[in-house]
């Protein structure tokens, strides 16, 4: 929810990540308590990792797979360094929806002044707030995209649609080699 935020901030073409003096973060206590973590030491660790995830959407294009297929993201020193501009408290109001929602409510404050406020008590793809068929159509079109040859990611597509008959799931890669 809090990625959800930046990403509706980032729509305003005034938003730019070098212009960030501070972000806040109000979240729930299962953030605060398990995902401050401002020194990641794999990949993994980065992506359940508030602080640099909130950098990372902040300061790349997260609809692109891409930065997470580097081996060394974790290890990024300008991510780690505006990581360091996310603080984080905690909110009663989002802190009373754990853990039926995982809400957060997000301000950014520019060097300028102007502060960006947004708030979410659902992400997206959450049982929720579910995915379209569209989307998740999308989603894997561009995740599948970076792998695999265009005729074998629609043949992969392809057998996604049988996946409910198939007997064996390995069925699902039958023909992608």
């Amino acid at each position: 929810t809090a990625c959800e935020c930046i990403a509706d901030f980032k729509r305003d073409p005034d938003f730019r990540a070098e212009d960030v003096e501070k972000v806040v973060l109000k979240t729930h206590h299962n953030i605060l308590q398990a995902h401050m973590n401002y020194t990641p030491n794999s990949v993994g660790a980065a992506q359940y990792s508030t602080p640099f995830s909130m950098a990372l959407n902040i300061m790349r294009d997260v609809t692109d797979p891409a930065p997470f297929l580097d081996e060394h993201l974790n290890e990024d020193p300008a991510i780690l360094a505006f990581a360091q501009k996310v603080t984080a408290e905690l909110d009663p109001e989002i802190d009373a929806l754990f853990p039926e929602h995982y809400g957060n409510k997000v301000e950014i404050t520019m060097k300028d002044g102007r502060i960006f406020k947004g708030q979410y008590v659902d992400y997206a793809g959450s049982a929720a707030k579910p995915f379209s068929y569209e989307q998740i159509v999308g989603k894997f079109e561009g995740l599948v995209e970076k792998v695999y040859e265009p005729s074998a990611a629609a043949r992969l597509e392809e057998n996604m649609g049988k996946l409910p008959q198939m007997a064996d799931v390995n069925q699902l890669f039958a023909g992608l080699r």
